[in-house]
């Protein structure tokens, strides 16, 4: 009888005991796979908005921060000859065309006349050299009327190439995204012998991490492998889940540095399990599991 009250205490213990979720099991390090460094990258990388032509920007629309949407206008060049080689481009085109017209008049009469002198002819009324000659004027029209319609399609193909260079002098965003940097100025030129890069874009694609796997831990790793990613600017922080989605098919030499001496990678591709607010080319530590 005296055993009772402590039963009932231990059957409670055991009770609370089992009620309770178990702990979390930490990762161990001779549980990881492998440990690399990596960067923080976006799908595709960084996007340079180039310009081909040397001409000074009239206006800049966009600044750094802004978001854009694929075919926004960021920023318009000097478009001053392009519009005047586009308006001698469509002259060209019209006197093109009017001289063909007047071609084919010329043909409908010539070949009336060619008719004509060739019955004329041949029921003795006319001598056979004029006919002849009629024929040969005829000829004569049809290879300038051949020449002229050529010439069409070279001013169709300059106007083409005009109306291309005036839009070109308006830079639109080529996809989706945030703009990083604008090194376009109102007033300055930018291409030629100038940086050619005008703006660079973030386009909105998932964030992911470039890291480098030392060659003889790259066969341990596999698609769809889970990692941890520890940002090296803030280590106490919590790590963020990831996954590989793609392993290189190249070994390459690193560059090496301080912290990591130069040696043979691979390169391994993770996204991370959910959006995350890091920052393109933020240095991180990356540590693969099963």
């Amino acid at each position: 009888m005296r055993q009772w009250p402590a039963l009932s205490s231990l059957c409670l213990l055991m009770l609370a005991a089992c009620s309770e979720p178990p702990a979390p099991t930490a990762v161990k390090a001779d549980d990881y796979l492998a440990i690399a460094r990596g960067k923080i990258t976006v799908e595709g990388g960084l996007i340079d908005i180039s310009i081909l032509t040397d001409e000074k920007f009239d206006d800049i629309k966009k600044q750094p921060g802004d978001k854009v949407t694929k075919g926004e206008i960021l920023g318009s060049l000097d478009s001053r000859r392009a519009a005047l080689d586009l308006a001698q481009a469509k002259a060209e085109a019209r006197q093109a065309e009017a001289q063909v017209a007047a071609l084919k008049r010329r043909m409908v009469s010539a070949q009336q006349s060619a008719d004509r002198t060739r019955e004329a002819a041949n029921a003795g009324a006319v001598e056979q050299q004029q006919a002849d000659e009629a024929e040969q004027a005829l000829s004569q029209l049809r290879a300038e009327l051949a020449a002229a319609t050529a010439g069409l399609d070279l001013v169709a193909i300059h106007r083409q190439q005009a109306e291309l260079e005036l839009a070109q002098r308006t830079v639109r965003a080529p996809a989706d995204g945030e703009l990083i940097k604008v090194y376009a100025q109102q007033g300055a030129r930018v291409g030629g012998n100038n940086n050619s890069v005008a703006f660079v874009l973030l386009p909105a694609k998932p964030m992911q991490v470039r890291a480098e796997v030392n060659e003889g831990f790259i066969g341990r790793l596999h698609t769809g492998a889970k990692a941890s990613i520890s940002l090296e600017s803030a280590p106490e922080a919590k790590p963020l889940a990831a996954h590989v989605v793609r392993l290189g098919k190249l070994v390459e030499s690193s560059a090496g540095s301080d912290a990591q001496p130069a040696g043979r990678i691979v390169e391994a591709i993770l996204e991370f399990d959910q959006p995350q607010n890091v920052l393109v080319g933020q240095n991180v530590m990356v540590r693969f599991y099963e």
